[in-house]
């Protein structure tokens, strides 16, 4: 196996996810796709179905993330990290559209650069409003049919603002801390780190930012590329309440950004010995942070 998608949810889903799944071009043998699902058993019969209607063929595992008493996306992460078999990770949200094109460009990356990983571009769409905010099936619709090119754009991505190094007018090396969203890790890497850290709580717990850190701690680098595109839809349950998922926090966003500096003030040191070593820094024009002076 190639490449596992991972994709961690608490809340309904967008079939536009599914829908995006069954476009991608990269051979259906190579590559599967797992929904670490924390209402997994509300709509294990129902995801079943939808794949098997829209996206026949695709190797799905929908498994049950961890029930715990308080929310957190890194064991959700790490509960779809154990289940891969892919040599490749790619991690998505449940709210985005995934191009044709996306997992080509990814492993195309993995393959020609030992030490590196491909980020996509986000685009943020404003699309039309959904049928039913809380659907019985768990399964998100939209009020009419989405042609995303036809979608007002309300962020583009901004992550070329971090490229600190243009291969071509497309590719650049990031730098500095940027999002795991959206990013491609070998699986044994991940085990390496031990996957993301768990103590970080909250639906924007800093994980992700964690996650690249150690990465890089490793002498990993991550390949910008803005025409892997994946367009992504603001998602009405970004509040965690409701029905579906209803959970108390560990710690605030706060605490999770004051554990993260903490954390990355020795990450930090430890990273510039490490590319310094591989030759991919020059410490003369690169600070500690690894962005450009």
């Amino acid at each position: 196996m190639k490449i596992s998608v991972i994709m961690p949810t608490y809340r309904p889903g967008f079939l536009l996810t599914v829908d995006s799944l069954s476009r991608v071009n990269f051979p259906r043998d190579q590559w599967e796709f797992i929904f670490s699902d924390e209402i997994h058993y509300k709509r294990r019969s129902t995801v079943s179905a939808l794949f098997k209607e829209i996206a026949p063929g695709l190797q799905l595992k929908h498994i049950q993330a961890p029930a715990l008493p308080h929310f957190s996306i890194a064991s959700t992460l790490n509960a779809g990290i154990k289940e891969a078999s892919g040599e490749l990770v790619v991690f998505m949200g449940d709210y985005t559209w995934m191009t044709q094109e996306y997992l080509n460009k990814a492993w195309a990356v993995h393959t020609q650069f030992q030490d590196a990983g491909m980020c996509g571009s986000y685009i943020d769409l404003q699309c039309p409003p959904l049928k039913e905010k809380y659907p019985s099936d768990c399964i998100s619709t939209f009020e009419q049919v989405v042609h995303f090119t036809d979608m007002p754009i309300i962020h583009p991505d901004i992550r070329h603002q971090y490229v600190h190094n243009w291969i071509d007018e497309n590719r650049g090396w990031l730098t500095g801390q940027h999002t795991s969203g959206l990013i491609s890790i070998p699986r044994k890497l991940l085990l390496m780190v031990n996957g993301y850290d768990e103590m970080y709580d909250n639906g924007k717990g800093m994980d992700d930012f964690d996650m690249v850190q150690m990465c890089r701690l490793m002498g990993y680098r991550f390949l910008y590329d803005k025409t892997a595109i994946v367009y992504r839809v603001a998602h009405p349950h970004d509040d965690l309440k409701g029905p579906f998922v209803d959970k108390p926090h560990l710690r605030s966003h706060e605490q999770n950004k004051a554990l993260f500096e903490i954390k990355l003030s020795l990450l930090n040191r430890g990273i510039l010995k490490v590319w310094e070593h591989k030759g991919l820094v020059d410490k003369s024009r690169i600070s500690i942070d690894g962005d450009k002076k």
